[in-house]
């Protein structure tokens, strides 16, 4: 066989100028004359097909069934928990988000911006309270989930496919948007995609996948406090929570969370939703103090099952996906946003206390 033959020629020739121009106006694709919604939705089918090719370089035999609907739980759910394909595929897109929303010609691409996976302050920061299924609490760290893909140890997260248990959250639903659907129907300007509104809420606290959270405390008290234990007073301790009652609150524009692959409403709310999503911190403190969790505020920060980054709630009801990522805030007017009481979403996935 003949091998093959590449051509020899000097970088400062012009053929190699020619070929830095194509390749500068192939990542620069800009808006074009198409619909934005089109031109967004192709835009990240070719960006999912280009992830997929690259995995499969790397010897990632997933379908491209499997990888399209794997992404798409990863975005509707947040952090679910999947086979190990799927989930080099999720971590590739939630890189590719980071950089569509971090780096901007001139940006300088330095060593903290890589492995800590944003760059701060630039990027708001995920905070304690705001929900796992936006997927921008763990997003933000998405680069560093490249660099090591795997935890070493099995997570026993939500996955959809296999049915084993969800997180945790205390949530208040949303019971209405604006004066009828078609105020809320207005953001698909905006966003891609638009959620159901029947299925939107604002989370107040998120706990994480229980066994994850209990198997998390055992490691941190190492084995002072049994995962079983801590089990057990865990679901005790939910099942005591006060609950808030319906409220409402209002909304002038839509954020960008995390790494810019989630938008949702920016919901201004009663201080006495403040103080009832504070003192449900102050719950959880106290209850770590009863597992025996010494450093509190490192556990919270550090438990995989939590996901916390920073101790700052923003209020905000998860939409859907941006039409161009980086971009926002959007003002939309002010709309009235009804909430109903409070609740404890996947409660029914409690284990039966003795």
């Amino acid at each position: 066989m003949k091998p093959i033959e590449f051509p020899d020629f000097l970088f400062s020739s012009p053929l190699a100028k020619a070929i830095i121009e194509l390749e500068r106006i192939r990542s620069d694709m800009g808006e074009g004359t198409a619909h934005p919604a089109i031109f967004s939705q192709l835009k990240d089918l070719f960006q999912l097909m280009s992830n997929i090719m690259s995995a499969r370089i790397e010897g990632n035999r997933t379908s491209i069934v499997d990888a399209v609907a794997g992404v798409d739980r990863a975005d509707r759910y947040g952090d679910v928990q999947q086979n190990d394909g799927v989930q080099e595929i999720v971590q590739l897109q939630q890189a590719t988000a980071f950089v569509d929303a971090s780096v901007s010609p001139g940006t300088t691409l330095t060593h903290g911006l890589v492995p800590d996976g944003i760059p701060a302050p630039d990027i708001e920061r995920a905070s304690i309270g705001q929900s796992v299924e936006p997927a921008f609490v763990r997003r933000t760290n998405c680069c560093r989930s490249i660099i090591t893909p795997m935890a070493n140890r099995p997570r026993g997260g939500w996955d959809s496919t296999t049915q084993t248990a969800p997180p945790i959250t205390v949530e208040v639903p949303v019971l209405g948007v604006g004066a009828g659907p078609a105020d809320y129907e207005e953001l698909s300007r905006y966003v891609f995609a638009l959620r159901r509104q029947r299925g939107l809420h604002m989370t107040l606290l998120h706990l994480g996948v229980l066994d994850d959270f209990c198997r998390d405390v055992a490691d941190w008290t190492k084995g002072n406090t049994r995962a079983d234990s801590a089990m057990l007073r865990t679901v005790a301790w939910l099942e005591a929570l006060p609950v808030l009652e319906a409220f409402s609150g209002s909304a002038e524009r839509l954020i960008v969370l995390g790494s810019g692959g989630v938008c949702g409403l920016e919901v201004d709310v009663p201080a006495s939703v403040r103080d009832f999503q504070v003192s449900l911190v102050h719950a959880l403190h106290e209850l770590l103090d009863e597992l025996l969790v010494d450093n509190i505020d490192d556990f919270i920060l550090s438990s995989p099952a939590l996901g916390f980054r920073s101790p700052h709630w923003v209020p905000h009801v998860a939409v859907g996906r941006p039409l161009h990522r980086g971009r926002g805030p959007w003002e939309i007017g002010t709309v009235e946003v009804a909430f109903g009481e409070s609740r404890i979403r996947n409660r029914e996935h409690f284990p039966q206390l003795p």
